[in-house]
């Protein structure tokens, strides 16, 4: 009986400590900073960018996939994800085997920084897990 408790604790420790399943849940935008030139584009268009980019969310599942929903009424679209304990990046493509993937951000003190370069500027987004 003992050893059946030290086993079921251990098995539960190990499970809890493996980096990956600390990334399952719903992760939704939490601050959206847009860096555009304003000399390019205008403040409105810069609001609205920040605010399209605040509906995105993605729930990361055990099985190493997830859906991404780019708003909230949205069909998501159903991706994997792959995680590096190296360098704390996370990545998502559309096949299990896909060598073309997405990085989607890196997690930085419980919470997934998205940095996204674009032709006017950058977007960085912060992601925090629901709890």
């Amino acid at each position: 009986m003992f050893a059946c408790v030290i086993t079921s604790v251990s098995l539960f420790y190990a499970c809890n400590s493996n980096p990956k399943s600390k990334l399952v849940g719903t992760w939704k935008a939490e601050t959206v900073d847009v860096k555009f030139d304003e000399q390019r584009v205008s403040p409105e268009m810069i609001r609205q960018v920040g605010l399209e980019n605040k509906q995105v969310f993605f729930k990361i599942q055990n099985d190493s996939t997830m859906q991404l929903y780019i708003s909230a009424n949205g069909n998501p679209q159903n991706l994997f994800w792959f995680y590096n304990v190296e360098d704390n990046k996370i990545t998502y493509g559309y096949k299990i085997d896909d060598f073309n993937t997405i990085e989607l951000g890196k997690l930085i003190d419980g919470k997934i920084i998205s940095e996204s370069e674009t032709p006017l500027g950058k977007i960085v987004t912060t992601f925090k897990q629901e709890k």
